[in-house]
Order: C-alpha cells, then sequence, then structure tokens
C-alpha cells in the first residue's frame, strides 16, 4: 500500500481521524508492504508525528506513546530526500528552480487607519464588559482575533467579519468557545482545502439582544464605515497593483495568495480593471480568481481554462485563497507568488510558495513576495515572531523546519496579552519596529530557542536518514529492472508514434516530443483514447507549454493499448480497423536464420488467505520466446536477445504466397 501525502493521514480532528484509523487498520497485517510519502512529515506536532510513524511497526508506536526517542527504530525505514540529493543522482539530472524572495511594505492610508482605530476602540470596550475566563469573554476574544485578522486583509473582509455571526457563539461553554474560535480564526494545518477554511468567522453575537441594540449598531456603522473605502484609500492594494505589473514586465506569472473569500474577489477586480485600464498591459494578461465557493473539480476546471486562454505573449494573473495552497500543481502555468495577506502559519506559507517552486517549473527563477504593513502591529507580530524566524532557520539549514510547537497557540497566547491599542499609538511608521513590550518579547524568545532546538535536532536527523544510506547499485539494479519489464520513455514514445500514425493519425516528431493530429482517426479510436484535438506529447526532461507528459498509466494511453491488443487478436470484432497483427512474417538482417518469436502471456492463478477467507486472484505478465532451426533442431535464444528481436526492423520485402504459407 502506497500513501502519498501521508501527513494528512496524521491523527486529527474529522476526516483525518478517518483516514490514520483506516491506515492503521491496513498495517495491523504484517505481512502487507507500506509506503508513506510526504514531503512534510513532521508538522511540529510530536504526539501526531509519532502515531504516523508508529504505523510501521509496533515497537515504534509503543516508543512514541512512551515519549522515548524514536529514531533509533526509524532510521532502518525511513530515508529524507532533499533536493540536492536528487539534482544529480543515477547519472540523471533534475532542474528546480531559483526562489527569489523579497518583502514589501505599505502604510495604511489615513482613512483606513482611522477605521483601525475606532475597531481597536470597539474591541478594548468590547472586552472591559466581561470577566476574563467566562464563556463570553471568550466568544469576545475570537471575534476580536477575528476582526484583527479582517483588517489585516482588506475592507471587504472587514465588513463581512462584522455583519456575519460569530461562530464561538456556538460553543456552549468556555472551552468549547474556544475550541471553534481555534479551528476558524487561526490558521489549522489544512485538510486538502477543507470547506470553510477561507470562510470568515464573524463578530456578531447573537444573544447580544434585539438587533437595533448598541453593540449591534456600532457594528453596522463599523460595516459601513470599511464598505465606504475607495480603492484609493487602500495602500496595500495599491502597492499590490504596483508589484503585479513590475512582475509582469520581468515575465513572471504571479498567483495572489489571500485569507478570505472575500479579499480574493475584491482583490481580483480591481486587479483585473486596473490592468485593463493600463494600455501597456491592455488585453495581454488573463486574471481568474478561485476561492473555497467552487468544488475542488471545479476549480482545477478554472485553471484548466487559464491555462487553454494563455497564448502567445498574454499572461496568467491568478487571485486565490489557500484552498490551492495544496492538491494542485500549478507550476507548468505560474512563476511567482505573492502573500497579498499573512499566514500565521509558516507552513502554509511553504506549501503556497510550492505551488509554483517545484519539480516540472520550467522557469529558471521564481519569485516569492510578501506584504506586510509596516504600520500593523499584527503583521508586525506575525513577522516578528514566526514568518522571518522560519526563513532566518531555512536559510541556514537549506530545509524549512516547523515551528517545535503549535504556532496557532504561540500567536494567541501572545496577542491575548499584547495591548494593540497603545503599540498604535506609540509606533513610529519610519523605525519599521513595534515595541512589544517585554511580555511579548518573553514568549517570542523561549519559541525561537525551542525551535533553534529543533533546527538542531534536525541536522543530526538528517545525518540519519540521509539518502546516501541508500546504495545506489542496488537502486540502480531495481530501476533498470522496472525499465526492462515495463518500458522506459522511449518505448513509449515508439508505441504512441507507431500506433497512433497505424491508425491513421498524423504524427509529426519534435525534438524530444510529438505532435499528434487526430482528424483522421476512426471515431471509435476517438471514443476509446479521448484524443479529439491535436496534442503534444513530451518524452523530455524539459516539457514544452501545455505539452501532455504521458505515462504507461495515463487513461489516453491505457486506452490505446487495450485497443491494439484487442483489434490484433479480434481485426473482425472490430471493423478492421488495428495498429498490429496477432502474427507476422518479416525479412530482416537481424537474424541469421529462420527464427520464430512469440509474445508469451502468462495467467497465474494466486491463492491469498486461509481456511474460509482463502480466495483466487487471477495475475498475468508477458514474456518473449524465440528459438532458432540449426542442424541438430530448434536453438532457443537467451531472453534479452529475444526481447531484442521485437525491434527489429524489415530489410526486405516478404513474398505474400511465402508469408502466408509460412503463418
Amino acid at each position: 500500500v502506497i500513501v502519498d501525502e501521508a501527513h494528512s493521514c496524521a491523527p486529527g480532528p474529522g476526516v483525518r481521524h478517518l483516514r490514520f484509523e483506516l491506515l492503521r487498520k491496513l498495517a495491523e497485517d504484517r505481512s502487507r508492504h507500506l509506503l508513506l510519502v510526504t514531503a512534510t512529515p513532521h508538522s511540529g506536532k510530536d504526539e501526531a508525528f509519532g502515531s504516523l510513524v508508529g504505523l510501521l511497526g509496533p515497537e515504534i508506536a509503543r516508543a512514541a506513546a512512551e515519549g522515548r526517542d524514536i529514531r533509533d527504530l526509524l532510521g532502518p525505514r525511513m530515508v529524507q530526500r532533499r533536493r540536492p540529493d536528487i539534482r544529480k543522482y543515477l547519472e540523471t539530472t533534475t532542474q528546480f528552480p531559483r526562489r527569489l524572495e523579497k518583502e514589501s511594505k505599505y502604510l495604511f492610508s489615513e482613512a483606513y487607519s482611522r477605521l483601525f482605530r475606532r475597531v481597536l476602540e470597539y474591541i478594548q470596550g468590547s472586552m472591559s464588559e466581561v470577566e476574563a475566563g467566562t464563556r463570553q469573554h471568550r466568544i469576545r476574544w475570537w471575534s476580536a482575533l477575528a476582526l484583527l485578522r479582517a483588517l489585516s486583509s482588506s475592507p471587504q473582509a472587514v465588513a463581512a467579519t462584522l455583519r456575519t455571526r460569530a461562530a464561538p457563539a456556538d460553543g456552549q461553554t468556555a472551552r468549547e468557545a474556544d475550541e471553534i474560535g481555534k479551528n476558524l480564526v487561526l490558521d489549522q494545518d489544512a485538510l486538502d482545502g477543507a470547506e470553510g477554511m477561507d470562510a470568515v468567522s464573524g463578530s456578531a453575537e447573537e444573544d447580544e439582544g434585539a438587533a437595533g441594540g448598541p453593540d449591534q449598531r456600532k457594528l453596522r456603522d463599523l460595516a459601513r464605515e470599511a464598505e465606504a473605502l475607495s480603492p484609493s484609500e487602500d495602500a496595500k492594494l495599491q502597492v499590490l497593483v504596483k508589484e503585479v505589473k513590475a512582475l509582469l514586465i520581468e515575465g513572471y506569472a504571479p498567483i495572489v495568495f489571500c485569507r478570505f473569500i472575500e479579499t480574493a474577489e475584491y482583490v481580483w477586480r480591481h486587479l483585473r480593471d486596473a490592468l485593463e485600464k493600463d494600455s501597456a498591459w491592455k488585453g495581454r494578461t488573463e486574471t481568474a480568481c478561485v476561492n473555497g465557493t467552487l468544488a475542488p473539480e471545479d476549480r482545477q476546471a478554472r485553471i484548466d481554462q487559464l491555462d487553454r486562454e494563455f497564448i502567445g505573449d498574454r499572461l496568467p494573473v491568478l487571485v486565490a485563497t489557500d484552498c490551492l495552497s495544496e492538491g494542485i500543481n500549478l507550476q507548468g502555468l505560474f512563476t511567482a507568488v505573492i502573500h497579498y495577506d499573512l499566514a500565521w502559519n509558516p507552513t502554509r506559507h511553504e506549501q503556497r510558495e510550492g505551488r509554483v517552486d517545484r519539480f516540472g517549473q520550467r522557469a529558471e527563477t521564481v519569485k516569492c513576495l510578501t506584504l506586510y504593513g509596516a504600520n500593523n502591529p499584527v503583521d508586525g507580530i506575525v513577522l516578528d515572531v514566526l514568518i522571518r524566524k522560519h526563513k532566518i532557520i531555512k536559510d541556514r539549514t537549506g530545509v524549512a523546519i516547523p515551528v517545535p510547537m503549535d504556532s496557532n497557540d504561540v500567536l494567541a497566547a501572545i496577542m491575548e496579552g499584547f495591548n494593540f491599542r497603545s503599540a498604535w499609538t506609540g509606533h513610529d511608521a519610519e523605525q519599521g519596529e513595534f515595541d512589544f513590550g517585554q511580555d511579548l518579547l518573553l514568549k517570542r524568545n523561549r519559541l525561537h530557542d525551542a525551535w533553534e532546538d529543533a533546527a538542531n535536532r534536525d541536522k543530526e536527523t538528517r545525518t540519519r536518514f540521509a539518502q546516501r544510506a541508500i546504495d545506489p547499485a542496488e537502486v540502480a539494479r531495481e530501476l533498470e529492472e522496472l525499465r526492462a519489464s515495463a518500458g522506459d520513455r522511449e518505448a513509449l514514445r515508439w508505441f504512441l508514434h507507431r500506433s497512433l500514425e497505424r491508425l491513421g493519425a498524423v504524427v509529426t516528431p519534435s525534438g524530444t516530443s510529438i505532435l499528434v493530429n487526430p482528424r483522421a482517426l476512426p471515431a471509435w479510436v476517438k471514443d476509446q483514447t479521448g484524443l479529439r484535438e491535436p496534442a503534444r506529447y513530451e518524452f523530455g526532461d524539459e516539457p514544452a507549454k501545455g505539452a501532455v507528459v504521458p505515462t504507461r498509466s495515463h487513461p489516453m494511453v491505457a486506452a490505446l493499448a487495450a485497443h491494439v491488443l484487442e483489434t490484433a487478436l479480434d481485426p473482425v470484432g472490430h471493423g478492421g480497423g488495428s495498429a498490429a497483427s496477432r502474427a507476422g512474417y518479416v525479412k530482416t538482417d537481424a537474424v541469421r536464420a529462420m527464427t520464430t518469436l512469440l509474445l508469451v502471456r502468462y495467467r497465474y492463478d494466486i491463492s491469498v488467505g486461509r481456511g474460509e477467507a482463502r480466495r483466487t486472484d487471477l495475475a498475468e505478465d508477458v514474456g518473449a520466446f524465440a528459438w532458432r532451426w540449426g542442424p541438430a533442431g530448434p536453438e532457443y535464444l537467451p531472453p534479452g536477445e529475444a526481447e531484442a528481436l521485437f525491434s527489429a526492423e524489415p530489410t526486405d520485402n516478404a513474398d505474400p504466397a511465402l508469408a502466408r504459407d509460412k503463418l
């Protein structure tokens, strides 16, 4: 059993718990092989990591549960591969882009600053009216935090938060309110684009009294003030437009990541209009917006549509929420990432940037830009406590080290004890730093010290789990056997070229690819393979824009292979159209005597289980079997020599009568 994105199966609420239980039951059968594949095995939570790797063996699970060091037990079972390990490996070079990073700051306009101050005054007044630790206090605290996040995002996010009922109000106790608030307001680890991850949490309380109560009226007034802000008064939006145009001039295609649906749609509308009004970019860009209001399949469809419209010198611009930060590869279309909203989890930043900075990216460099408010204390905390420290450690170690504890808990604890109003009034924006006070600095320093310790431990772990522990000769031998039985890229290219050409398609070689025009293919072949439009199939290491990189398991390849086999065995039943024959007679210089070559299909009945649980499975394999006639009778050819005869080319025309006689 091979589990990709295995970190999404670590124990947790809802879907994750079910995934983990499924894997746990599968792993109970110790005769079953289990391979866990992930780029982020450790999210910073030791308990979840211990449970996940505990699937590899009961002794590991016991050691992890008891809090013992499990590295020695993991040694024979875990391999960590980094980019330097595979850039040059087994005489193969794998290209990865170079990542360029930059921060871009902005200052709130006077109108936005006025709104920020009014919201801070409302928060301070609201919190002072309730007793600390009570359910009402926790609801208001999470409502306040939701408002601060929205203020750092966009006027539309602020208005939506002010007009939406606070989700923590559904909690019957202070603890339940905290749990709901943590899941919705903070940046929890994503569950494959889980529903609601980009929705506002809300700040209005249903039990505040009648809709016309003073607190409700304050919220409505603040919402109207936010909605009244014009794009010209949103300095963050203006800086984004400037930075996007700068990237486009350099030839980069950017993705702009936002925290909230409302922000994404607001940014998309104004960015699209700004580009269309600019004579330098009118008609030269195609913009799109993808967020959690779309079903997963519709998100992919929107990306595919953008890809089709990316023609000539037109450049795509995508505005998205974190529903796209995992699970969808965007490296074939985009070359830059802009963090419009700061994530409150450094791993989320890595996930966003990983959409473009990954294998298959054809650009030599990708750019990652982080926007932040120089006079925004919320951005100041997130940058100082998490984002910049994460980058410092990554630059030094070469790998991303997760926060050694729950970053959401850290931020919540820091912000709960922080006087934002005081920091706001005492801040000099020109200095670029806030005076966070002694208590915050102590909490930050404790986190950073723990983070450094984690980085040092990771260095030792990388040595223990390094790829060099695997003998390359063993890997090369396995790879050679796999290629011999399954065929390499050149074999796949040969098959597609020959079979499609014989079925009537126009196939034109072009460097390491083939161009296929299926216009003349029989209709039923088009239906079986789904091949109806001209396409480029790439077999090299650097696929061209829009090219399909086929594999043996690609649906079109599998359908074509099935068609070729079926029509060869029963040409009459398939209308006579076939790319291959069941038998043939060829004159070639590849042999020195009459030689018979068979492609043999083996079928095996495999018995599985015992007693009443015993069942029989069918397995198939193919092999080459050949012999030539000599003075003493048939001489059987070694397997390698027999297989080579499948590539033999005719060197003379065969006599039709003789061919019929021999067959």
